[in-house]
């Protein structure tokens, strides 16, 4: 429950590592570009991942390998999952259990796990027996599984659920912020999200569970670039939130950017993914436009682009790139 809002700095980044090449879809085959738009890794692969420490996950046939920024096959397709590198390892799905590879495609960590996730600042949250707890470079059990739910360890703590409540642990599995409240987002920069009570507003607290900006807003995401997206006026359809304004705040709490967007995101790069209307634009930090609400499905600038998809997502529909002029590199293609 504690990962259904507030949660933008883990997922949308992705990227672990200097990244140079970008997916692209061509004839129905995935290969790879360079920041400039030439065709890199030739349109070959059934799918594929973006790159992570110089790696990028691939499908051939049906099965998961890996290639290098040359397009060599270092990893052969073997595995029926994969993960992105992380701290030199990679979770893997052999059969029905999840281990980890090393950047050779040797087996690190045997597969016995439920569930796997990426390392992060030397841990990984892994399921045992429907518990959650993490597991260190090694292999060992650092912290037992006895958690109902967990997420990655973010700026020295994870948050993690038991019942219906989340607090934040320490690398020792220490809670450091005790079980209290509904729902926690993932710090950065010092400061996290959270909802105090179900149905409750979403406010920010520092790493020591103290309030430091009230809660107020009907939805928000993580830091980032110090401002964070906040909705005001929205409200709960099931799991998202409907309706209502984006705007930015700054640390302290206070407006910087006025809610005037029907969606907003975190900043990345020194732009932010915004929507009026029925259309994305870029927006940058002082709330300026800086490329035009034109696009449908547009993504976050990750080293100077940001994918464009045309269509339904990136696997039915056409995939593109723009540059931080909102020019495109290459044209959606499938």
């Amino acid at each position: 429950m504690f990962i259904l809002l507030c949660t933008a700095n883990f997922c949308r980044k992705g990227h672990n590592g200097v990244n140079l090449l970008f997916r692209i879809k061509q004839g129905g085959k995935w290969g790879f570009i360079d920041i400039s738009g030439r065709v890199a890794i030739m349109p070959q692969y059934d799918y594929a991942s973006i790159f992570s420490e110089s790696l990028a996950g691939v499908i051939v046939g049906h099965k998961w390998g890996f290639v290098n920024n040359l397009g060599e096959c270092v990893i052969e397709p073997q595995f029926d999952e994969v993960g992105d590198f992380s701290e030199g390892l990679a979770d893997v799905k052999i059969g029905d259990k999840y281990g980890y590879i090393d950047q050779k495609g040797l087996i690190a960590i045997e597969p016995r796990f439920e569930a796997a996730h990426h390392f992060s600042q030397g841990l990984a949250l892994v399921e045992v027996d429907d518990k959650y707890g993490y597991v260190n470079h090694a292999g060992v059990i650092s912290i037992e599984p006895h958690f109902d739910d967990g997420s990655y360890f973010s700026e020295g703590l994870a948050v993690v659920s038991t019942g219906d409540l989340a607090g934040c642990i320490d690398f020792s599995g220490k809670f450091v912020i005790s079980p209290r409240f509904w729902v926690i987002g993932s710090f950065s920069q010092g400061l996290a999200c959270m909802i105090p009570y179900l149905g409750g507003k979403l406010g920010f607290i520092d790493k020591e569970g103290e309030i430091m900006i009230n809660p107020k807003f009907d939805d928000a995401y993580s830091f980032s670039e110090g401002l964070a997206p906040v909705n005001i006026g929205g409200s709960l359809r099931k799991w998202w939130i409907e309706g209502g304004k984006w705007g930015y705040i700054d640390m302290t709490g206070h407006n910087v950017i006025e809610p005037r967007f029907d969606e907003a995101w975190p900043f990345s790069e020194g732009l932010a993914l915004v929507k009026m209307g029925e259309n994305y634009g870029y927006i940058d930090l002082t709330g300026n436009i800086a490329i035009d609400f034109i696009f449908a499905h547009p993504g976050d600038f990750q080293q100077g682009l940001a994918p464009i998809t045309v269509g339904r997502d990136e696997v039915e529909g056409n995939l593109g790139y723009i540059d931080k002029t909102g020019k495109y590199v290459w044209q959606p293609t499938k």
